[in-house]
């Protein structure tokens, strides 16, 4: 009877590289991307960004293993650059695997142009980058514009008419705005600006956050003058008031954004 022909084993080495055991210079594995019978690319724990990918080689024979050496050799310029761009990713997870992926490809085969594809992978990492800073600017740009018009609107009305209810009136929305813009430049950092496909959501979306602190601000500020908190502010202290309404934009990041509820569910359905 015909037996079937047992696949060949990995090397005892790379047999070894397992998540959770310690590699061969002393670190923990964290993760194994790609494994074959003689190489192994993994993930360790390393404070180093750019050290927590490994690549372990280990042929059958020599000859075997001069191959998948070579193939490694070719790339390993453009592998390198491609690790180092892992701080400008967003998810940096994601590009890990691309890269490990990428550089599995070009070392199964002799035939793949392993330069042109991390040239390729390096390309799409600045593009990426670039829409990502894009976004945060398209973002970040409504608190800027509004938080400029009304200095320069108080600034204007301080010159002309100091003692003006309009003068203090756009002292108290630059109040809410300043405090407003802060909470969205802080919590910006947080944030995934490659979750929409156009543009003009992050746009809106944060025109929307800095309407949701002026809203904030309004009610404050009624509630101090009806006297329900703080009544000493809304009789003596106004600067005391502005403090009060900047504490108050901060209340925008605690709003769910509609808008982009409503871009999320546009693209399930």
């Amino acid at each position: 009877m015909f037996k079937a022909k047992r696949k060949t084993e990995p090397v005892p080495r790379i047999d070894a590289i397992k998540v959770g055991e310690i590699d061969t210079n002393g670190k923990k594995i964290k993760n194994v991307f790609a494994k074959h019978n003689e190489y192994c690319i993994f993930e360790v724990e390393d404070d180093n960004i750019n050290n927590q990918i490994r690549v372990l080689i280990d042929g059958y024979s020599d000859e075997s293993e001069r191959k998948i050496q070579d193939r490694f050799n070719r790339v390993k310029q453009k592998y390198i650059e491609a690790k180092g761009m892992l701080p400008k990713c967003s998810d940096i997870e994601m590009m890990k695997n691309r890269i490990a992926h990428t550089l599995s490809t070009c070392l199964n085969s002799e035939e793949t142009d392993g330069n042109k594809a991390f040239s390729d992978l390096i390309e799409s990492i600045v593009i990426e980058h670039d829409n990502v800073v894009m976004n945060r600017i398209i973002y970040l740009s409504p608190c800027l514009y509004i938080c400029i018009i009304l200095f320069l609107l108080s600034i204007c009305f301080f010159i002309k008419y100091p003692d003006s209810v309009y003068f203090h009136f756009i002292l108290l929305i630059l109040s809410s705005s300043l405090g407003g813009s802060l909470s969205i430049f802080i919590n910006a950092q947080k944030l995934n600006f490659e979750e929409f496909r156009t543009k003009k959501y992050y746009f809106l979306i944060g025109f929307e956050r800095i309407i949701v602190s002026f809203i904030s601000g309004g009610i404050i500020y009624i509630a101090i003058r009806s006297g329900i908190i703080v009544p000493v502010f809304s009789q003596s202290a106004f600067w005391g008031t502005m403090m009060i309404l900047v504490i108050s934009g901060f209340s925008e990041a605690f709003v769910p954004s509609i808008l982009g509820k409503y871009q999320k569910d546009n693209e399930k359905n």
